[in-house]
This record gives C-alpha cells, sequence and structure tokens, in this order.
C-alpha cells in the first residue's frame, strides 16, 4: 500500500508548472533517491509531496 502517492502531478510556483505529469507511489520499506541538476525541480516537488505547496495541477494523496 502506498504511504504517498502522486497523480499527473504538476509542480512550480504562481501556476507556472516547472515539471509537468509527475505520478509515483512511494511505500513503506522503501529507500529512494531523487537526484537532478540544480533547479531541476527536487525541493519543489518535496516541498509539494509533503503539503507544504500546492500543486499546479493532478492530486497528492
Amino acid at each position: 500500500m502506498p504511504v504517498i502517492s502522486a497523480t499527473n502531478l504538476s509542480i512550480g510556483y504562481k501556476g507556472s508548472p516547472i515539471v509537468s505529469n509527475i505520478n509515483l507511489r512511494l511505500s513503506t520499506g522503501r529507500i529512494i533517491c531523487l537526484l537532478g541538476a540544480n533547479g531541476a525541480g527536487k525541493t519543489t516537488l518535496m516541498k509539494t509531496l509533503l503539503g507544504r505547496i500546492k500543486p499546479v495541477s493532478g492530486e497528492v494523496t
């Protein structure tokens, strides 16, 4: 069973997406690694998954 899932998620600021079409399921007992270039949206994704910022579109559950 997933602890966090995202469906058709677009993330960004002020309604402008920086990354779109994210679909993921994170389950307990798993270790994940999030890699990417500076400015690619890693922190924005984490803040969105944690509910600190609202997604541009899509759903986080």
